[in-house]
């Protein structure tokens, strides 16, 4: 921020705090006074002062520090673009906590589906007062139960317990009594220790205190982390698609958070009601984290507000005749739906600049298969529609200024190979160039050849609203390092291809990250590290300039084993595992302060090396200089086979190769049946095939997955009349084997071998070899298999 501007922020909190008798401006006289002007003081005043609470949510929930800053950064994103709609801003530090938390919900299970998962972890200060095997347990369920409490009790322990303030200073904030928030906060405690008691933590209100104060004193943000998060949120409200002071994983992350909000049942506040034909989809407020509009906020009566409820889907058909639009299916509408459009429906497009005039009036005409739409209902007709563009992402192949063209190489559908495409400019169009100095006006001259370029498209995807350029990145393993001449050989490996070697000329400037286990002081910059300080065989991840010409960042880490445990020994720090090409297995030594983690589910509970079991299946994440090992995910082996019997009440056999085995049923054990729907135990009858997810020990089921067992034969008769199908079922070389026929249900699927094109019963033909599964009773064929088709 420029000095200035520094001036204009201290000012301003100079002058709120004469006019309120000394004291610091409430959330609300900020967040006024950031709504009214847009300043970028009042924000980023904002951003300090709930920073430690945000943080503390995002680190209890991600272990991982980088994980934890994403979700951070996305936090505040996304309040920037919501903040007109927070209707109670006095309950401003409750909205933010439950954005926070469930920002980081989202990050923890994009997290978890990551090949390459990031491990750091932030170990937490224990407590005189709490004894460790206590705060071990809270910590992991402490936020689930406190999001779920009522905003009035929610809102004085956010205020008090997680951000450290007195009654009195609450009190002034909420706009009420000390008194009043004594004692709800007396009773949010209360609440919340019962709420935990129900989950077997038995913890007294005052435990409970002190372990939510000692978290929120040790949640010290790091510096550098907020003031990215303040350029980034000022960007980010000015419209801009992206700053490039966040990753895409931040980027991805907030668009996603965003568009969950709009799954749940959204209210509209008066100001999005009078203003709805300018109005972005950003105005519309998130009925689970806003309060009731404030009295004077109420609309007038309308019929057309009755009984008003917000649809999103993607576009299937469009019937001009009948009025009608009809959405794909979607987690939301599991079969294709149809609407009937109002007479006077409203349709607002997406110019793709993301501004509060980026929705133009459209009409029903341009609605078009495919277009990404929120339908608002009123008396069961659709009576405004929001018409999205898609967001690609490419490389800049070339640029037509005067004719405010470009050309780039993208993907328009998930799975579509990628391909040259020419997009026309708006001539509102907001452009950001990484690294270009943001004092001097972007413009499409300035866009380099070869940069990678996020590309936000108009509602009828003719025209580009917004542009992110950026250098490429490029993942490898590092091969050799010339620190004096600043080089960095790296080899590439693509699967299918083979490995290529490139070496990179280093930037004097590049930012080195070299991840070496140590725990972090987040009151201190990141250390510095050199390019000579990357080590041979380390994973890195390298930014290049916008010419691609040079390296201007690296991150270094450590590759991730797979294994199973042959050997622990906790005295000499070490752990073996199987390997076919060492007798003995291999040993790799493990850091003293290692994390590990048993039975995790998105995170799990942290444990000691001498915890982790042999023949448990383990990851093993290295250091940056591969020779010791930082994070251990240990989890028990999958075991197919057949039920054996039916399955008891906490219970089930399953037969194999190497013969019976009865195995105990976790009492939160997951059970799916055909991948499709959760299950009971009393479905699993004797001959289900069953896969069998053991604990790390080994001592229990945490999760099966069960379908039916299958047969392999040739269709000797189909039955229409009876529904009925008689295959030839273990004959070898077209000899012997036995008949048995088996039921059709209107339920049965008949599929291709070969992607599993759907077939009609007509097409099983005698003599066509199958493959026919039963259903999980065994009753009758769920599905069919046509072999070589």
């Amino acid at each position: 921020m420029a000095t200035g501007q520094m001036s204009e922020v201290i000012q301003l909190l100079r002058r709120t705090a004469l006019l309120n008798d000394g004291a610091a401006p409430t959330d609300a006289q900020l967040l006024e006074c950031y709504l009214s002007r847009r300043d970028e003081g009042a924000l980023a005043a904002l951003v300090h002062r709930h920073a430690p609470m945000v943080w503390g949510v995002c680190r209890r929930v991600l272990l991982n520090h980088h994980d934890a800053e994403d979700a951070f950064q996305a936090t505040f994103l996304v309040f920037v673009r919501r903040a007109s709609a927070i209707a109670a801003r006095e309950l401003l530090a409750n909205w933010l906590y439950g954005v926070a938390h469930q920002t980081s919900l989202k990050a923890r299970a994009t997290a978890a589906r990551r090949k390459e998962r990031e491990r750091q972890v932030m170990v937490m200060p224990e407590p005189e007062v709490v004894p460790q095997d206590v705060r071990d347990e809270l910590l992991p369920r402490l936020d689930q139960e406190l999001s779920r409490l009522p905003d009035k009790y929610r809102a004085v322990i956010v205020l008090c317990d997680l951000e450290g303030k007195t009654r009195q200073e609450a009190a002034r904030e909420l706009g009420c009594p000390e008194g009043t928030v004594a004692g709800r906060l007396a009773r949010a405690r209360v609440m919340l220790a019962k709420r935990l008691a129900r989950r077997g933590l038995a913890v007294s209100g005052g435990t409970l205190a002190a372990v939510l104060s000692e978290n929120a004193a040790s949640a010290s943000v790091p510096t550098s982390v907020v003031g990215s998060t303040i350029k980034a949120a000022n960007l980010f409200a000015a419209g801009h698609l992206a700053t490039g002071l966040v990753s895409p994983r931040v980027a991805d992350l907030t668009e996603g958070v965003l568009k969950t909000m709009f799954l749940t049942k959204l209210k509209i506040a008066t100001l999005v009601l009078l203003a709805a034909v300018v109005a972005p989809a950003g105005w519309f407020t998130h009925h689970a984290l806003a309060d009731k509009p404030a009295p004077a906020d109420k609309p007038a009566p309308d019929e057309r507000t009755k009984d008003q409820t917000e649809v999103i889907g993607v576009v299937k058909a469009v019937d001009a005749s009948r009025n009608t639009l009809t959405l794909h299916p979607s987690k939301e509408i599991p079969e294709p739906k149809t609407f009937t459009l109002a007479a006077d429906v409203e349709v607002l497009l997406d110019d793709g600049t993301g501004g509060r005039l980026g929705f133009q009036k459209g009409k029903p005409a341009d609605l078009t298969e495919g277009s990404a739409v929120i339908l608002r209902l009123a008396d069961q007709k659709v009576i405004r529609v929001w018409v999205e563009g898609p967001t690609v992402q490419g490389v800049l192949k070339s640029v037509d200024a005067r004719n405010n063209t470009i050309t780039a190489t993208v993907a328009l559908k998930k799975g579509e190979p990628a391909a040259e495409m020419m997009f026309t400019i708006s001539k509102h169009a907001k452009l950001f160039i990484e690294g270009q100095d943001k004092s001097k006006p972007s413009s499409l001259a300035d866009l380099p050849v070869n940069a990678v370029v996020t590309l936000k498209l108009s509602a009828d995807r003719k025209v580009v609203g917004g542009i992110l350029a950026e250098g490429q990145s490029v993942t490898g393993r590092v091969k050799a390092v010339d620190g004096a001449k600043g080089t960095l050989t790296v080899t590439i490996s693509i699967k299918g291809e083979p490995d290529v070697e490139r070496t990179f000329a280093v930037a004097k400037s590049a930012q080195v990250s070299i991840d070496d286990g140590k725990l972090k002081d987040k009151t201190k910059p990141a250390e510095a590290h050199r390019l000579a300080d990357v080590p041979v065989g380390a994973q890195v991840t390298l930014r290049l300039s916008l010419d691609g010409q040079s390296v201007v960042s690296i991150r270094a880490e450590g590759s991730t084993l797979h294994g199973t445990v042959k050997a622990v020994d906790a005295v000499k720090n070490t752990l073996t595992l199987h390997d076919k090409e060492v007798e003995d297995g291999k040993t790799y030594s493990i850091l003293p302060d290692v994390a590990v983690y048993i039975d995790g589910k998105g995170g799990g509970e942290v444990k000691k090396l001498a915890d982790v079991p042999v023949g448990a299946v383990v990851d093993l994440k290295l250091l940056a200089d591969q020779k010791s090992v930082c994070v251990i995910r240990a989890q028990g082996p999958t075991v197919m086979g057949n039920v054996v019997g039916n399955a008891g009440n906490d219970s089930i056999t399953i037969g194999g190769k190497e013969g019976e085995t009865t195995y105990t049923i976790a009492k939160d054990a997951r059970i799916l049946i055909e991948e499709k729907r959760a299950g009971k135990l009393i479905e699993l009858i004797d001959g289900t095939v069953a896969w069998v997810k053991l604990s790390a020990d080994q001592s229990m089921v945490l999760e099966l997955r069960a379908k039916g067992p299958s047969f392999r034969g040739t269709i000797k008769a189909f039955d229409s009349d009876k529904n009925t199908i008689t295959l030839l079922v273990g004959a070898k070389n077209g000899e012997g084997g036995e008949d048995k026929e088996f039921r059709l249900t209107k339920d049965t699927a008949v599929v291709t071998e070969i992607n599993g094109v759907p077939l009609e019963r007509k097409d099983l033909r005698v003599d066509r070899e199958v493959v026919l599964r039963l259903a999980i009773d065994q009753k009758a064929a769920s599905r069919i298999t046509v072999l070589g088709e």
